[in-house]
């Protein structure tokens, strides 16, 4: 249920970000950092337990912070059109 929940409106929000020719690459894109996120999540995971013997509580509440940095950036560069029921990401 949960994914399907996330699916949807995740999709929804990259196909109305780019142009239809940019579909392919920008969903692309988004599978690739999902990927990533899957092998590497784990793998930081991990180090900072075995490694750095880091309270799981601390580990947990660690992605805060990218979490903030990313929420930073795209209220950042996020141009919200005003006559426009859309908004695009500009770089």
């Amino acid at each position: 249920m949960g994914k399907g929940i996330r699916t949807s409106p995740r999709d929804a929000l990259i196909a109305d970000s780019v142009d239809k020719k940019d579909y392919g690459q920008a969903f692309s894109f988004q599978r690739a950092l999902d990927h990533a996120g899957a092998v590497f999540g784990p793998v930081v995971a991990f180090v900072l337990l075995n490694i750095f013997f880091l309270n799981l509580r601390v580990v947990f509440a660690l992605p805060i912070i990218p979490a903030i940095i990313t929420i930073f950036i795209l209220t950042s560069f996020l141009n919200f059109c005003k006559f426009c029921s859309y908004s695009r990401l500009e770089i």
